[in-house]
């Protein structure tokens, strides 16, 4: 199974998020968009294991929330990472001191529990698009969509699979904790 621990939004907040990626779709040569199912934050990449691992996984992430409180997540700025001549489209969040707790708390659980998964230092983002070619220079588009979006309340992370289903990637929940 390939796996992630994921902060996930309502309804209501993935229509907005994805409406900015279907506008970003005007002003690019070709990419691949998120579907509104699959908008989320990535908190921890922990890739390929198990089902027996599962648990154990569930186990950490229980740990790291049960001294947390539900904390807001304030939306910033739209940004790209450059791959070659693409990029992945970004929608930025504000640095959140509780979120970067929680992270802390799943690196060192995870790895206690011999799970190693992804050690890249945590850029609060949620991937509009990916292979994305901009036709206009990012700064000018930017003048024309901005985000608006209230503080979001987070109150569980979710364990998350990734697949394939009929060639569409697709993120199913696998377990839950909530703060």
């Amino acid at each position: 199974m390939r796996t992630f621990i994921a902060i996930t939004f309502d309804d209501k907040t993935k229509d907005v998020i994805f409406e900015y990626g279907e506008r970003f779709k005007s002003y690019t040569k070709a990419g691949s968009f998120t579907h509104k199912e699959n908008i989320h934050l990535t908190v921890k990449f922990i890739g390929e294991v198990g089902e027996e691992a599962i648990p154990v996984i569930k186990k950490v992430m229980d740990a790291a929330v049960e001294s947390a409180d539900p904390f807001t997540l304030e939306f910033t700025d739209f940004g790209t990472f450059k791959t070659g001549p693409e990029h992945i489209l970004w929608l930025g969040m504000k640095e959140s001191e509780p979120l970067l707790k929680i992270r802390k708390k799943l690196d060192r659980g995870l790895i206690e529990a011999g799970i190693q998964g992804d050690d890249k230092p945590l850029k609060p983002h949620i991937t509009l698009g990916r292979r994305v070619k901009l036709q206009t220079d990012l700064e000018e588009i930017k003048k024309v969509i901005k985000p608006n979006l209230k503080p979001y309340l987070v109150k569980s992370l979710t364990l998350m699979e990734s697949v394939r289903i009929q060639g569409k990637l697709t993120y199913i929940p696998v377990a839950q904790s909530a703060f």
